[in-house]
């Protein structure tokens, strides 16, 4: 692995920088929706080959959080975020501490979970179109409980068709005074990356000003 300066983050052709604020963002959403304060320090941001998207959930047949979303404007497509269940779980006890992670969702903590991923994945976007400067008009997320093979299927067909790797957030959250490592993977149609990068290095040349001081990792 190779460190990235911050001289590196600021070059248009990079999404460290957007990605940060997307998930920052994203965890401020949640945070407000339960009423409890949630801290996330950005440690690790990396590209991972396609092929290796399973072992990140532990294998194929583990379950997944899938937040799905379809774009339209200065790009069309389709956004996922995923992540696994553990996350969304030590959350959710947040809210109702007689939860266990043992026992079957109810009707309600799944709803609470679909929340969660609405208000991630529809922060996430916004926040890119508010960096980029770009028009994007976002769907309503559709939040997918199942393994990982199926959320992959649906990323293969729908968004990695043209990319070889995906951007993977290793984070970890100040839960309830608690640290949870959190990993998130994070897929866009290559479409909106390459309008996004043309509008950041025309609308961002002040970004070095504005850039957090967590590290930032590349995976070769």
């Amino acid at each position: 692995m190779t460190d990235i300066s911050i001289q590196d983050i600021a070059k248009p052709d990079t999404w460290d920088f957007p990605i940060k604020e997307g998930m920052r963002n994203a965890v401020m959403g949640i945070s407000q929706m339960i009423g409890h304060k949630i801290n996330i320090d950005l440690i690790k941001i990396q590209q991972i080959p396609n092929d290796n998207i399973s072992i990140i959930f532990d294998g194929a047949e583990a379950p997944a959080i899938g937040i799905y979303l379809a774009f339209s404007g200065a790009a069309n497509g389709h956004f996922m975020l995923a992540h696994k269940p553990e996350l969304a779980y030590k959350i959710l006890n947040m809210k109702d501490t007689n939860y266990s992670i043992s026992k079957n969702l109810r009707e309600t903590e799944q709803s609470t979970i679909g929340e969660m991923g609405n208000i991630m994945g529809i922060s996430f976007l916004n926040t890119i179109r508010n960096i980029f400067k770009i028009p994007l008009h976002i769907s309503t997320p559709v939040i997918l409980f199942d393994k990982a093979k199926a959320l992959i299927d649906i990323a293969f067909t729908e968004i990695l068709q043209e990319q070889n790797n995906t951007f993977m957030v290793k984070s970890t959250l100040d839960v309830n005074q608690q640290a949870v490592q959190g990993t998130f993977l994070i897929m866009l149609n290559s479409n909106l990356t390459q309008i996004s990068l043309k509008s950041f290095g025309e609308n961002m040349l002040n970004v070095k000003d504005i850039l957090h001081t967590q590290d930032v990792v590349y995976a070769r």
